[in-house]
């Protein structure tokens, strides 16, 4: 497959930037100004503000998605991640979820998949390619992952202590994910990680026996 790229349009990364930083690196020094504190205190106070206000809009403009067949590299405002793509369960609006080391489902906020803040609920062309790029990150998630359930269940068989073990992980969490759909009433028509689950506890029990 394709490594998939996925980052905002460019006015609406270059606004979004700006207001970060007038919060984070302009608005504190009106406190500052104000504030009943010694020069000093007012100086470090107002560069350190800016300081984190113009790194606060450097993240965000580079926030961003980046998957390939080894990992999905998550670039958001305030961390970055890279996770593994044998660990990703599945992918709902801006939020990726994945299994973490102890075999928790976790969840993790895709930053350049985010709407634009927008007081008022109003159609817009950035909230229309927002969506467009949910879609494409889903359609992605699906082929790299989804369709591949079936055959990463046969498979186990052929897998080392530590991969047998992982695979038992990360198809439990994602029948917790298919469970967690079903309960909020978002649908899951085809359940397929409680085959790799089954398969993989199967192995499992096989080699302990």
């Amino acid at each position: 497959m394709s490594p998939l790229w996925i980052e905002r349009a460019p006015g609406t990364r270059h606004g979004t930037a700006v207001a970060g930083f007038l919060w984070v690196g302009v608005a504190p020094t009106v406190f500052f100004a104000t504030a009943p504190v010694s020069a000093l205190a007012t100086t470090l106070g107002v560069a350190c503000a800016v300081a984190l206000g113009i790194g606060l809009a450097v993240r965000i403009e580079r926030a961003l998605v980046y998957a390939d067949e080894e990992a999905v590299l998550l670039r958001n405002y305030l961390w970055t991640r890279r996770i593994a793509l044998a660990d990703v369960v599945g992918v709902e609006g801006n939020t990726l979820f994945w299994c973490g080391p102890r075999g928790r489902l976790r969840t993790s906020r895709l930053a350049a998949l985010s709407a634009p803040i927008s007081r008022f609920p109003v159609p817009s062309a950035a909230k229309d390619l927002n969506r467009l790029e949910q879609v494409r990150m889903q359609a992605w998630i699906e082929q790299a992952v989804g369709v591949r359930i079936k055959r990463r269940a046969r498979l186990v068989g052929h897998l080392d202590d530590a991969a047998l073990a992982r695979e038992v992980r990360v198809s439990a969490a994602g029948v917790r994910w298919e469970g967690r759909r079903r309960w909020l009433g978002l649908g899951q028509p085809r359940p397929r990680w409680g085959v790799l689950q089954a398969a993989a506890e199967q192995e499992t029990a096989a080699r302990t026996s």
